[in-house]
C-alpha cells in the first residue's frame, strides 16, 4: 500500500512539473508578443526591459528581405502598379529592373567555366543548381545571392563577401561575319606587302621609290572601296598594327611586336568574361597575338591584346625576346620587323581558312 501511494505521489509531481513548464513557456511567448506598461518589452536574453527606441534600433538593424521578381506573383504585379502610380522615379526604377531581366535572357558563360541559361525570371546553372529566381533589394537586381553591379550586356555579380563573377555571351559579337573578316585580312595583307616592298626599295637604294612608298603608307592608299562608316573607322584605327610592327601597351606599358590578329575576340567565354569588360563592343574589335619584350615580362611570354590597348611605336625597336629571331626578319630601315618564313606561312594560311595558328 505504501509503494502504491508513493507511485501515485510521484506521478502527480511529474504532471505538476510538466504543467508548470507549459505555462511558463506560454507566459514567455505572451510577454514577447505583447507590449508591457509604457510600451516596454521584457528581453529574456538579458533579463532586462527594452523600450521602444531599443526595439526600433533592432528592427532597423535587421537586414531587409529581398523581393521575388515573378510576373506571376500577384504581390509583384501589385508592386509594379503601385510604383507606377506613386512616383515617376519609382516607376522608372521598377521598369529598369524589368528591362535588365529581359536583356539578360538567353545563354551565358561565366569566368570560372559555368554555363547559365536565363528563361523569364529563372536561371539555371551548369553546376546542377536551379532554377534560381531573380530578386529585388533596394532597387538592385539579385540572383543566387549576388547583386548585379555590371550592365545587362556585360554582367558582373557581386556577392556579400566581395567575390565577383563575370558573365559573357557564348559567342562574341561579330563572330561568323565572313565579309568583315575578308575585308580586314585583305587590308592588312596589302599593308604588309607595302612594308615588304619598302624594305626592298631600301635594299636596292631606290630612294625615289622609298619616298613614294612612304607617302602611300602615310596616306593609307590601300583602303578598299565600298566600306561602311564603321568598317572604315576600324581600318583607320589599326592601319599601323600589322605583323612585325612594334608596339607599347597603353595600359600596362610593356613593349612587344605583333605576330598576327583576329577580326574579333576568339578566346573562350570564360576569358572574355574576365578580361574584356566593355562588351559587346570590346569583343567585336580586332585582337592581336603579340610577343612581349623580355625586359618587361620575364620568360617567353605572349599576349592576346585588344586593338584599343595597342599603340604603334617605332622607338620600341629592337624588341628583346628569344622568339623574335625565330619568327621575324629584322629591318633597321623600317624600325621594326617583317614576318619570317614560318610566320608568313601562318598568315597565308589564315587568309584561306580565316584562322590564325602556328
Amino acid at each position: 500500500a505504501r509503494d502504491s501511494q508513493f507511485g501515485r505521489r510521484s506521478a502527480f509531481l511529474h504532471g505538476l512539473r510538466m504543467m508548470l513548464r507549459y505555462w511558463v513557456a506560454k507566459g514567455r511567448r505572451a510577454l514577447q508578443s505583447c507590449n508591457l506598461r509604457g510600451g516596454h518589452r521584457f528581453d529574456f536574453s538579458t533579463n532586462a526591459v527594452a523600450g521602444p527606441l531599443a526595439r526600433a534600433a533592432a528592427v532597423s538593424a535587421r537586414p531587409p528581405r529581398p523581393r521575388l521578381l515573378l510576373s506571376q506573383d500577384p504581390c509583384w504585379s501589385q508592386h509594379l502598379r503601385s510604383c507606377a502610380s506613386s512616383s515617376a522615379s519609382s516607376s522608372s526604377r521598377v521598369w529598369d529592373l524589368q528591362a535588365s531581366i529581359d536583356a539578360l535572357a538567353g545563354e551565358w558563360g561565366d569566368d570560372i567555366g559555368l554555363s547559365i541559361e536565363i528563361k523569364g525570371y529563372e536561371a539555371w546553372f551548369s553546376d546542377g543548381t536551379g532554377p534560381w529566381v531573380f530578386e529585388e533589394l533596394d532597387g538592385a537586381l539579385l540572383l543566387r545571392g549576388a547583386r548585379l553591379t555590371g550592365t545587362p550586356s556585360a554582367p558582373v555579380w557581386q556577392f556579400p563577401s566581395g567575390l565577383e563573377r563575370f558573365w559573357a555571351r557564348p559567342d562574341a559579337v561579330g563572330t561568323g561575319d565572313t565579309a568583315w573578316s575578308d575585308i580586314l585580312l585583305s587590308y592588312k595583307a596589302s599593308r604588309l606587302r607595302l612594308r615588304q616592298d619598302l624594305q626592298g626599295a631600301f635594299a636596292n637604294h631606290d630612294f625615289d621609290r622609298v619616298i613614294s612608298m612612304k607617302s602611300d603608307w602615310e596616306q593609307n592608299l590601300q583602303m578598299p572601296s565600298g566600306l561602311t562608316e564603321d568598317q572604315h573607322r576600324k581600318l583607320v584605327v589599326g592601319k599601323k598594327l600589322i605583323p612585325g610592327a612594334c608596339f607599347r601597351h597603353k595600359k600596362f606599358d610593356y613593349r612587344g611586336v605583333i605576330l598576327g590578329f583576329d577580326p574579333w575576340c576568339t578566346y573562350p567565354t570564360s576569358w572574355r568574361a574576365r578580361w574584356v569588360p566593355n562588351r559587346p563592343a570590346g569583343e567585336a574589335q580586332p585582337f592581336y597575338y603579340c610577343l612581349v619584350d623580355e625586359r618587361d615580362r620575364v620568360g617567353r611570354q605572349s599576349r592576346y591584346v585588344a586593338e584599343e590597348n595597342l599603340e604603334s611605336c617605332e622607338f620600341v625597336f629592337p624588341v628583346q625576346a628569344e622568339l623574335v629571331n625565330v619568327l621575324f626578319v629584322k629591318s633597321d630601315q623600317l624600325g621594326g620587323y617583317l614576318p619570317g618564313p614560318r610566320l608568313e606561312q601562318a598568315l597565308v594560311s589564315q587568309r584561306s581558312t580565316g584562322k590564325f595558328s602556328f
